[in-house]
This record gives structure tokens, sequence and C-alpha cells, in this order.
């Protein structure tokens, strides 16, 4: 079993051992963050075949985990993550407010665009295209370029968004307005009360 592989699976051992843990935080949750490091290594590893890399030098040189080792760890540290979705980073990224919308939108492409990008850089690179300083300055830019796009067209989308609930409200204030006008033209008394008897409106 490959050093990664045994990393792994102390990490989803701790999440399981902390997955019901409570604190006086309650969207506090700790097990998120082996179960991340485990997403982490085991994406850095399916990435690692996709540029057809052999082995890992990380201070020391050995050999990765096998594909689908490393295809079952991201499925289930994901799938740990998905199971409390009202807790930790997954209650931002299923919020039903624009924040939540925004990631969303944004977390796929931000995820697999760098990745294609660095594929078409080092498949240049090894087809003799040009060479390491240049690829890597290209990668650089496109990587800029794109997420710069991204950022654009995700704030155009808020800015509309949020233009339509800004006409909504407008619409729904010259509504009262004309709902209260009416109310105080008429001859015969008329009132409101809240759910504790207090007058919130009455007509002259």
């Amino acid at each position: 079993m490959t050093p990664n592989s045994v990393l792994n699976f102390l990490l989803l051992s701790a999440a399981l051992l902390l997955f019901n843990f409570k604190t006086k935080r309650r969207s506090f949750f700790p097990a998120q963050y082996p179960a991340i490091l485990v997403l982490l290594t085991s994406f850095l590893t399916i990435i690692n075949y996709l540029y057809g890399a052999d082995s890992f030098f990380l201070f020391i040189s050995f050999n990765p985990m096998a594909i689908h080792t490393a295809i079952l760890f991201l499925l289930l540290s994901s799938g740990l993550l998905l199971s409390n979705p009202k807790r930790g980073i997954m209650k931002e990224l299923f919020s039903t407010v624009p924040g939540g919308e925004m990631a969303r939108r944004l977390f796929p492409t931000v995820i697999l665009i760098p990745v294609f990008l660095g594929w078409i850089e080092l498949y240049g690179e090894k087809m003799g295209f040009y060479k390491i300083e240049l690829g890597s300055a290209m990668l650089i830019v496109a990587i800029i370029i794109v997420l710069s796009a991204i950022i654009l067209n995700n704030a155009r989308l808020m800015n509309i968004a949020a233009l339509k609930r800004r006409q909504t409200e407008e619409l729904m204030g010259q509504s009262e307005v004309k709902y209260r006008n009416i109310l105080e033209t008429i001859e015969e008394g008329y009132f409101e009360i809240d759910l504790q008897g207090n007058f919130t409106f009455f007509n002259n």
C-alpha cells in the first residue's frame, strides 16, 4: 500500500470519528477538514495520472496510489462532505442566497478550467512547441484571462438579478402607496391589527 493511501485511510477514519462531534457553533463541522485533505490528495493523484507522471516526489520519491483507488477516495470524501449539507463549507455552497448561487456557478469552472489549461500547456511543452518558461507564462496568462472573464460574467449576472429585485421592490412600494391612498379616501372606518391585537394601520 502506498504512503498516500495509508494517509487517506487515516484521514477518513478521523473524519468518521469527528462526524457527529458537536460544538457550541452548530454550523461548525470538524470532520470536513480531514475529508477535504483526502479529497485534495485524491484529486492530486488523478491529475498526476492525467498529466502522465509515473511517480510523486515530495521530499522523497514514491509511487502514487492506483487511479481507481484515488477515484474511490475522491468519491468517499465528497460523499462525507455532502452527507451534512447544513454544516461547514457545504452550508455555504448549498445556500439559497446569492452567495451560494454564485459558489455553485463558479466552483466547477474554477476547478476544471485550470486542469484543462495545464494539460494543454504540458502537451505543447512535450511536443516541443515552446520551452518550459514560455509555457508557464502562457499558462498563467490564460488562467488570468479565463478567470477574469468568469468573474465579469458572474458580476453581470448578479447585477441583472439585483436590478430585477430593485424593480420588484419599487413596484411593491408603489402598490403599497396606492393601496394606502385608496384606504385614506374611503368614508368608512378601516383599521388593521397584528396577532397581538395592536393597531398597525387605520384611516382617517
